[in-house]
């Protein structure tokens, strides 16, 4: 007589059994997502950047103040721009970012994510993502052209590495030269766009940007991640 009775309260048990196990699935799926996105973006990028709209002269005393602020583990200069990447039959733009190649360990990965070759070593190396060696055809030890914004000029650069980052935007478009010679594709002199500062803990990002804020003044604008 209670048969009936026990197939409905099988069939309600499994139905909330499945309901927690898609939730539990999603939920896992989206936080593993979301760390994944998250560790690539500050793989690349320092978790506060500091800068000034038209660049920053005095990068070295900043450099200084920064690196005495508790929790900062690591202060890097860079220099970011675009640029047209030319080739024999079209052209198109690339992101470029002058880094200091000695300091830039302390504030990103982009060393870690080297696959072939390695990191510039003079002011005429370059590397690229694997993603757009693959549509240009190269690798290392081939030549780019790169056509400054500021004067119109082609400069040639030698591919000494290949990055892979896993961010497709990153991959495709990233030029990285040393700080020198993305100052003079600019015109820039000894300007460079702004520090990257990592600190010991990512959570502590948006509290820093607060604090670092109120250290170096309302003349440097002052972003996380």
């Amino acid at each position: 007589r209670e048969r009936f009775i026990s197939i409905i309260a099988f069939v309600s048990i499994g139905g909330v059994a499945l309901g927690v196990a898609a939730l539990l699935v999603v939920l896992s799926v989206m936080s593993g997502f979301d760390h994944d996105i998250k560790e690539k973006l500050v793989g690349m990028n320092a978790h506060v950047i500091v800068d000034t709209p038209a660049g920053l002269r005095e990068a070295d005393e900043l450099m200084r103040t920064l690196s005495a602020t508790e929790h900062v583990v690591g202060v890097s200069p860079f220099v970011s721009g675009q640029a047209i990447l030319r080739l024999p039959d079209q052209a198109f733009g690339v992101l470029v970012r002058g880094i200091d190649v000695e300091r830039e360990g302390r504030v990103s990965r982009l060393a870690n994510y080297l696959v072939a070759g390695r990191l510039p070593a003079s002011d005429r190396d370059a590397i690229i993502g694997t993603e757009l060696a693959a549509f240009l055809h190269a690798g290392p030890d081939e030549t780019l052209k790169l056509i400054s914004p500021a004067d119109g000029k082609t400069h040639e650069l030698t591919i000494s590495g290949l990055f892979r980052c896993g961010m497709y935007e990153y991959d495709a478009t990233l030029v990285a030269l040393t700080l020198k010679r993305a100052q003079e594709l600019y015109h820039l002199g000894g300007v460079v766009t702004g520090l990257g500062v990592k600190l010991d803990q990512l959570e502590r990002s948006s509290q820093m940007r607060d604090l670092i804020q109120q250290r170096v003044g309302p003349a440097y604008r002052v972003r996380t991640w």
